[in-house]
């Protein structure tokens, strides 16, 4: 039986399983960094200041580098909903790995960024799509090219931390089990989490609609999120697009689909079979009503519209 924790907000070791630190793979320590903050942030109800900045350091520069990866800096900077922390964070961990031309190339990214506070705006909007400038191409380009000797100075840096704790792999699954249950503030923050989910639940104008719509069902089933959206039209010139949902339920996948007239509610697939509707005008006054906010002109925000 390992020693349990004390009780504390405080977290000084970063938990990885001897495994991932003995592997030929650079991802595998990498990795095994990224599933110690989840596990801490997601399950432990730690906050990321209660928890080693290195692991932190080391986890946004590992989002970083799967962003670029896979669309460049812009569809970092689009995707990044952690803001500046995350920027700090990956700009700090650059610094100290010590590999200078991809802390170069982060640097002159930010530089670019700063110049032009407007085209910032386009970049983080476009996410990686549509326009494109010659000088965040040029960075992308010079990122690939040195992004397999970024991956191993990652793996190395995040080795040689005195806070990196490696234990066997058969004991990790206890080490990590003692850290979830050492917040004392974990019931605490768990309510909390779970109160701010549901307020933002219920202000949610798309969520009070697809309520308002299984409400409507014969009989009525509770929705409990929506999935997918995506674009549909009748083909008909001048015809606005509606919006067609897949919303998850408790009795399964259904869809729905709102234009300007109306909402339905059907069962998807080959042979389509309506559940409910309603005229468009009682379902915009209720959404009007819980959330203040008007759903014909959300939706038209969603489909880029004016």
């Amino acid at each position: 039986m390992l020693n349990q924790p004390t009780p504390t907000t405080h977290q000084d070791a970063i938990i990885v399983p001897r495994s991932a630190f003995d592997s030929d793979n650079n991802f595998s320590l990498i990795q095994a960094n990224v599933n110690f903050v989840n596990a801490a942030i997601h399950e432990g109800y730690f906050r990321r200041e209660e928890l080693p900045q290195n692991a932190m350091r080391s986890f946004h520069l590992d989002y970083y580098m799967a962003q670029v990866s896979n669309g460049g800096h812009g569809q970092f900077l689009g995707n990044n909903t952690g803001g500046a922390q995350t920027v700090k964070d990956v700009n700090q961990a650059l610094s100290l790995i010590g590999l200078a031309e991809s802390y170069r190339i982060f640097r002159a990214f930010l530089t670019f960024l700063k110049a032009d506070p407007k085209r910032a705006k386009a970049v983080k909007k476009g996410g990686g799509f549509g326009m494109s400038w010659p000088e965040l191409e040029d960075l992308d380009k010079r990122y690939y090219a040195s992004s397999d000797a970024l991956r191993v100075a990652h793996r190395d840096w995040l080795a040689s931390l005195p806070e990196l704790k490696v234990v066997s792999d058969q004991n990790y699954k206890e080490e990590m089990q003692g850290l979830l249950e050492s917040n004392p503030m974990v019931a605490e923050r768990k309510q909390s989490r779970a109160n701010t989910l549901r307020e933002a639940f219920e202000k949610d104008p798309l969520n009070q609609a697809f309520s308002y719509m299984c409400g409507l069902l014969k009989p009525p089933i509770p929705y409990e999120k929506w999935v997918q959206a995506q674009p549909v039209s009748d083909g008909s010139p001048g015809s606005v697009p509606a919006l067609k949902f897949a919303i998850r339920t408790s009795a399964g996948l259904l869809a729905i689909v709102i234009d300007i007239r109306r909402a339905v509610v059907f069962e998807d697939g080959p042979n389509p079979r309506i559940l409910a509707h309603s005229d468009i005008e009682p379902l915009c006054e209720h959404v009007l009503q819980k959330t203040g906010i008007g759903l014909l002109g959300y939706l038209a925000a969603m489909r880029g519209g004016n």
